[in-house]
């Protein structure tokens, strides 16, 4: 099943779209009235989905020829597994049998007694790319955990993400390479700055701040260190685009932070 959300797109994707539903009965179209932002979508796409496991591809990358089939493969043979972790290959490269994988991958495959989670396969906590469409995710985990992106308009992966890492407790790694990630355009969501990412990001950390304070008796130290990695960037994404917000903007984004206070400050004391 392929669902599309067509989040009031003004370039003719929606005639692509149609003509996609009408070739092949698999493919769901979703057009939205109201431009919500990528978070929106995606959750309108986990509610909708008849599947038992949920993948997500930017608007903007694609997939490897093969990939649902192996995908699907890994699933029939380790069915019941929370989450199966992709591999992609950067758009610079032409081949995926170009690519350098240990240069292209978050985790390390080196199994040993202290691996007691997937964070613990990390290689580097400030390198890791925190993006929701490396990971096949089963949808009764979602739903079990309440994981949804909140409708967070910008890096609403962040706090999905790293639900997801923190509570999976069956995964398995998919090595062949799956998904083309393109890096190289610069009119998409990653690109926005200013107040919108101010805002988001905020919504982000006190998503995040929820999580860890409702489930911080659970975790060990490599997961403490995941998460404080994880609020570092959105912290230096937030003071690097404050810079660019006007003061109107700025009186706004105080009163989100007035808002999410005591969470901050929960968060500062853990």
């Amino acid at each position: 099943e392929v669902i599309i959300i067509n989040d009031c797109s003004t370039d003719g994707s929606n005639k692509i779209c149609k003509s996609f539903t009408k070739k092949y009965n698999f493919v769901r179209l979703i057009n939205l009235k109201k431009n919500k932002g990528a978070g929106h979508c995606r959750d309108i796409g986990i509610r909708i989905a008849a599947g038992d496991y949920i993948s997500f591809v930017d608007s903007d990358d694609r997939l490897l020829n093969g990939s649902i089939g192996n995908i699907l493969n890994h699933i029939k043979n380790f069915y019941g597994k929370e989450v199966f972790i992709l591999r992609y290959v950067d758009s610079i490269i032409k081949k995926a049998s170009d690519l350098n994988i240990d240069k292209n991958f978050n985790f390390s495959l080196k199994q040993n007694k202290e691996n007691k989670s997937l964070v613990d396969y990390i290689k580097n906590f400030d390198l890791f790319l925190p993006t929701c469409w490396l990971y096949v995710v089963k949808k009764k985990f979602l739903h079990l955990n309440n994981i949804n992106f909140k409708n967070i308009r910008l890096f609403e992966d962040l706090p999905f993400v790293s639900q997801i890492l923190c509570l999976t407790k069956s995964f398995k790694f998919i090595e062949k390479p799956s998904y083309v990630y393109n890096r190289s355009r610069t009119n998409n969501l990653s690109f926005i700055v200013g107040y919108m990412a101010v805002i988001s990001d905020i919504k982000s950390i006190e998503r995040i701040g929820l999580f860890i304070n409702k489930k911080k008796k659970f975790f060990n130290k490599s997961k403490i260190k995941f998460l404080f990695s994880i609020l570092r960037m959105l912290i230096q994404i937030i003071l690097a685009n404050i810079l660019v917000c006007k003061l109107n903007e700025i009186k706004k984004v105080s009163k989100y932070l007035y808002k999410y206070n005591l969470i901050f400050l929960k968060l500062s004391n853990f």
